[in-house]
Parts: C-alpha cells; sequence; structure tokens
C-alpha cells in the first residue's frame, strides 16, 4: 500500500493510506525548520494475514500520482545506496538512505491489525533541496 507525501506547508508532511484493508496515517513534523524531524505512524490492517505481520516501509523518489510502478527506488539524494544502511551502526545520512525508514528505524510491527511508533529523525528534511515532502511512503507486508 502506499500514500503521498503531499505538502500542508513548511513544517509538516502527512501520508494517508485507505483501503477496504488498509488504513492509517504517518505524519513527519518538524517544530522548526532544519530541526530533527518527528515521525508518528498510526496504522491498521483487517487482513487476515497482517494482523501480527512486520512490515517495512520507505519514502521513494517519485510521487505516487502516476501509479505505483513510477515511484522509482528508495529516496538517496546522497547516492548512499539502498542496501547500506543495513550494515550501518549509526544509522546516520552518510550510511543511510534518507527514505530507508526501515533500516534507520525498524521494521513496523503489527499486534491484533494495529501498528503504531513514534520517532525522530535527524536526517528526514521537511524543507531544502532533500525535502521528503510531496514523495510517496510505501508499506510491503
Amino acid at each position: 500500500s502506499q500514500g503521498p507525501l503531499p505538502v500542508y506547508g513548511i513544517e509538516r508532511a502527512t501520508a494517508t493510506f485507505w483501503s477496504s484493508d488498509f488504513a492509517g496515517s504517518v505524519l513527519f513534523s518538524q517544530e522548526n525548520i532544519s530541526e530533527v524531524t518527528t515521525v508518528t505512524v498510526v496504522l491498521s490492517t483487517t487482513h487476515s494475514s497482517w494482523q501480527n505481520a512486520h512490515a517495512t516501509y520507505s519514502i521513494h523518489q517519485n510521487n505516487s500520482s502516476a501509479g505505483c510502478a513510477e515511484v522509482g527506488d528508495v529516496y538517496d539524494p546522497d547516492g548512499v545506496g539502498e542496501n547500506s544502511c543495513a550494515l550501518s551502526t549509526d544509522k546516520s545520512r552518510a550510511e543511510c538512505p534518507l527514505g530507508d525508514l526501515t533500516g534507520k528505524h525498524g521494521e513496523l510491527k503489527f499486534a491484533n491489525g494495529a501498528a503504531s511508533t513514534q520517532y525522530t529523525d535527524s536526517f528526514l528534511p521537511l524543507d531544502g533541496e532533500c525535502d521528503v515532502r510531496g514523495r510517496t511512503l510505501a508499506v510491503y507486508f
């Protein structure tokens, strides 16, 4: 499932998911421009195979308005490489693609059809040339 990250202002972006068996949102927010980004995940599913699943998730380079096949690779404006984060110990921007949320923060763990978490990310900008707004957030079961 995937949802676009529309631009809602200087300091916030929301990916919203809705379908017959998967719904919720991922909110990205900054108190001030260029500070850490707080990520709040609240997702739910009624799909029987996903009730207690672990899901990966990532921000992709393109907007999903052109369709699933057009979202592109994991967003990596620094050219770090998609598999580098798994080998990283500090999960910094130098070692992880900006969009590799699973690599930096772990899988989303669903229990009884729900997953929620909140964390901060120092390398997930909502401004500047590497802004993640307007891209696609994808969740993979």
